[in-house]
Order: structure tokens, then C-alpha cells, then sequence
């Protein structure tokens, strides 16, 4: 295409605005969209526009990238009332950034091939501050016409794109790994907190000792930030089932052993 590329982002979360403003920064005309009036304040503020829904965006862009928070947002944006994937022209890209289970990704990524939309299942990580940077991580599969088509817009928020191929759901899947990954590192700390209270030693000398000692202090508080682990982790097989684990702030989060409440469960994306 001669014309410049326009892109949209639905959801202005921590993730989605900085997607959003590297892509600003990068001279790429973007639209967003966000529920929250302040973040559309805020985008605005920073250089970009807002559309009136995900159907009006749809259908300015040429590139879709959706930073919502599970598969139920994405198919309101996507398929419910006022939706963008009808309004999307054909040959353009979604791509889908949202940590949703595998099955999920390949149904939608079907019902936009019906409508000649191509996908990129693309979750990624790297927190709001790689998302400010424009460095976050994709770990990404899809055509790779859409990788091509929306390669302007992936330089823009990335540092570091993984193509793991042709088949939607791959990523998704890669990104359930990392997610389990990451639980292994919360299950341990769980467990050694508890040990150590358990065995007489004090919850707040001890886990100010291996803050500083088996785990720098930022890895291990990253570590008790339990609802991202817990709200992408499951469904690497694909049957979207959640998981079967108690799910009260207390139980998920091992920091509340010691009265220490360092994460904010179900705060805002």
C-alpha cells in the first residue's frame, strides 16, 4: 500500500498505552480505545485519537491490535455489539495481544479468515515499563502475510518478536509455558516461606533475608505478583478449563504470609 499504515489499540491499560504511544513515537498515525475516560484523556494528551467504538476504529486501520485482558474482552471487541471484526477491511491484521488459551485463539483467528482478516496470535510480556519502552516481548504465530503487513506496527512496541511459525495458537501456548514457569517460581517461594515460619523463624526477618539473598528483591516481588500468573496460566492443552486451585487474594499471593501485601489482585492491566 502507498498510503501510510494506520493502526489501532483497544485497551489503554499499562501495556496497551505504552504499545500505543510507541507507536505515536514511531510516526504511526494510532487510533485507541479504552473504557476508561482518563486513559483516553491521556492518550489523547499524548499526540493520539480516539474512536468512538472497536467497529468505528476497525474501520480507519489497517492494523488492529487488541491489549485487553481475557478471551471474554476479546470477543466483545471483536464480535459484539459494534465490534471491529466486520468493519475490518479485508487484508488486514489483528493482532491479538491478550493471554487467552490456545483454542481460543485458533476459533477467532477461523472467524476472521472467514471475513479475509488475518490474525497474529501475539501475548506478550515485559510489564509497563518494556511497554513504555517500546521493548516489550511477542511471542508470536500467525501467516506470515500478517507478520509482513504488520511488521511496522511489531518494530514499534517490540524489542524482541519470536516467530514460532505458521499456526495460530502456537503463541499462546509458548505464553501458557512461560506463565507455568513463572508458577513454579511462586509455588517455591510459598513453600520456603512457609518452612521457615513453620521451623520458628520470623515471616518479616525472613523474607527480608531472601529478598536480598537467592532473589534479588525486584525478582521477588515479581514473583508475588500472582494474578497475572493465575489469570494466564492455564489451558495449555486447549480445552479452556481454569484451573482447579483456591483463588482467594490471601491464597494466591504468598506475601500475605507475612502481612506483606505487595501484590494489588485484579488491579487494572
Amino acid at each position: 500500500m502507498n498510503r501510510p499504515l494506520t493502526v489501532g489499540v483497544i485497551g489503554l491499560g499499562s501495556m496497551g498505552m505504552g504499545a500505543a504511544r510507541s507507536l505515536l513515537a514511531a510516526n504511526i498515525k494510532t487510533l485507541g480505545l479504552d473504557m476508561s475516560p482518563d486513559a483516553c484523556a491521556a492518550f489523547q494528551a499524548a499526540g493520539g485519537q480516539i474512536a468512538d467504538s472497536p467497529a468505528t476504529m476497525a474501520g480507519q486501520v489497517d492494523i488492529l491490535i487488541v491489549f485487553v485482558v481475557n478471551a471474554a474482552q476479546v470477543e466483545t471487541v471483536l464480535f459484539g455489539d459494534n465490534g471491529a471484526a466486520e468493519a475490518l477491511a479485508a487484508g488486514a491484521v489483528v493482532l491479538q495481544c491478550a493471554t487467552i488459551p490456545a483454542a481460543v485463539s485458533r476459533d477467532i483467528a477461523a472467524r476472521l479468515d472467514d471475513l479475509q482478516v488475518m490474525m497474529i496470535d501475539g501475548p506478550v510480556s515485559g510489564g509497563a515499563a518494556k511497554a513504555a519502552e517500546g521493548a516489550m516481548t511477542v511471542m508470536a504465530s500467525g501467516p506470515a502475510a500478517a507478520f509482513d503487513r504488520a511488521a511496522p506496527a511489531l518494530t514499534a512496541i517490540a524489542e524482541k518478536v519470536h516467530r514460532l511459525g505458521d499456526q495460530v495458537g502456537v503463541g499462546s501456548t509458548v505464553k501458557t509455558i512461560n506463565q507455568l514457569l513463572a508458577g513454579v517460581h511462586i509455588a517455591a517461594a510459598a513453600e520456603a516461606m512457609a518452612l521457615g515460619i513453620r521451623a520458628g523463624a520470623d515471616a518479616e526477618q525472613l523474607f527480608d533475608v531472601i529478598s536480598g539473598a537467592a532473589y534479588s528483591r525486584r525478582r521477588l516481588h515479581a514473583t508475588f505478583g500472582c494474578r497475572y500468573f493465575y489469570q494466564g496460566s492455564w489451558d495449555c492443552s486447549g480445552d479452556g478449563q481454569k484451573p482447579n486451585f483456591p483463588t482467594s487474594p490471601e491464597r494466591r499471593c504468598p506475601s500475605a504470609v507475612s502481612g506483606r501485601r505487595r501484590c494489588r489482585p485484579w488491579a487494572r492491566r
